[in-house]
């Protein structure tokens, strides 16, 4: 790889990296505060598991070249903004308010989920293809 690909590939390693260690750190809390829902129970397990494949997989792809860990990636993000998704539905209200909040907020989800992919997939071929 170029010293050009590597730096972009650092910087976007760390800017996921940051992304996936929330993932992790709200399930932590959400885990082991008092009254968990079955919502936010299933939500701080898919995080968890988001977070520490996200994880495997960028410290995989910067081992090995190929397209092996983005493919394995793709159903952990599918799984994680879908649950997401499912899980900020707000029922209760039905304001343009609130599903704007919901809008915005499975959009910058979706873009950040994307972004690591775009990631893993970038170093993977990068390093493949120097």
């Amino acid at each position: 790889m170029t010293n050009e690909k590597v730096a972009i590939g650092v910087l976007l390693s760390a800017a996921s990296g940051f992304f996936l260690v929330w993932p992790i750190y709200f399930a932590v809390g959400a885990l082991f505060s008092g009254v968990v829902t079955i919502l936010i129970g299933t939500f701080a397990i898919v995080s968890v598991a988001y977070g520490l494949m996200g994880m495997l997989t960028l410290i995989w792809s910067w081992m090995n070249a190929g397209a092996k860990p983005s493919k394995l990636m793709k159903p952990f993000s599918i799984m994680y903004v879908t649950t997401y998704a499912v899980g900020t539905l707000d029922t209760g209200h039905v304001s343009i308010t609130s599903v704007s909040l919901y809008i915005a907020g499975v959009l910058i989800v979706g873009v950040l989920v994307w972004t690591h992919w775009f990631t893993v997939s970038k170093i993977g071929i990068w390093k493949q293809y120097p």
